[in-house]
């Protein structure tokens, strides 16, 4: 519908006098009259009488004329809402894994930055992360850094999240602060989302021969595999952001000695489209994002809580 027509119909509405309407304008009046007939032949009614003078509006010109100004308030709104949207710079941004912390940084940064709209989606398969970018779909990504390598972008580091080992405090390991992953051959891990993607990730770049059991995703399945891991019935490699719920499991950590962290990068394109609006949210990243980790886990706390 014409939004241009609507208002001066209201105009016309208000005065019932066309040549003052069209003044208002700023246009001619033959011009606002052809106008007010188009609406009329789109609505498919009459709204205006003519036959008399002054003009008054008919049964279904007042109805209209009424509603359009009950929801001209609204209407407003809606149109200064679409004009600010048309001039925001749009950015695709791909999450692995989908963090709270990393949405509730990037609405700070919208905040800060309300010419900018972020539009995120996330995916818990690590190895998916770089054919997903080649696709071209998204224009950066905060991801753990590949353990393959990041071919094609560039990756700028924006905190390390500690990696640790999970097993029973009856599993052998449990008498040790760090293991290697050649004590880890023909174990079975018991994984879920993220976790079980970047556990398969490590067997495959490591050379590492286990087992790894993957269960639904969600919170009660997570809890259910650290009971399960604290009935000494497999292990589990986990970020330490991902264990604090777990103190007083009866579970052991320790830290892999090839592997004591992973790496948060914020993933680009040299080049590559919005590379100046990209460019920007990256330094924003690297100087708040650690602010939005959660309370360090620390092992010997960890070890000894239940």
């Amino acid at each position: 519908m014409d939004t241009v027509a609507i208002r001066y119909f209201l105009d016309l509405g208000s005065c019932l006098n066309f040549s003052q309407a069209a003044e208002k304008n700023a246009i001619s009046q033959s011009s606002f009259s052809k106008t007010i007939r188009r609406l009329e032949m789109e609505l498919n009614v009459q709204l205006v009488d003519r036959s008399s003078h002054p003009v008054h509006l008919t049964e279904a010109g007042t109805y209209f004329y009424n509603r359009m100004r009950q929801l001209e308030p609204e209407f407003g709104e809606t149109m200064r809402q679409l004009v600010e949207m048309g001039r925001q710079k749009v950015l695709r941004l791909l999450l692995s894994p989908g963090s709270f912390r990393f949405k509730m940084a990037l609405d700070e940064y919208m905040q800060q930055n309300p010419e900018m709209r972020i539009l995120t989606e996330s995916v818990s398969d690590l190895s998916r992360v770089m054919e997903i970018m080649r696709e071209g779909s998204f224009d950066c990504a905060i991801t753990y850094q590949p353990l393959g390598g990041c071919q094609d972008f560039l990756d700028e580091t924006l905190y390390a999240d500690k990696l640790y080992l999970i097993c029973s405090r009856a599993n052998p390991l449990a008498r040790k602060d760090a293991v290697s992953l050649k004590e880890l051959h023909g174990a079975s891990f018991l994984e879920t989302g993220h976790s079980g993607a970047l556990v398969r990730e490590i067997c495959a770049r490591y050379g590492l021969l286990a087992d790894v059991t993957l269960m639904s995703t969600g919170q009660l399945k997570r809890e259910e595999a650290m009971q399960r891991i604290a009935m000494n019935r497999g292990m589990g490699i986990y970020h330490g952001r991902d264990l604090m719920p777990y103190r007083g499991f009866g579970l052991h950590c320790a830290s892999i000695a090839e592997l004591p962290s992973m790496p948060v990068v914020f993933l680009r394109r040299e080049n590559g489209r919005n590379s100046e609006t990209v460019m920007a949210l990256g330094k924003w990243l690297r100087e708040n994002l650690a602010r939005y980790a959660q309370e360090e886990m620390r092992p010997e706390t960890f070890n000894r809580d239940g």
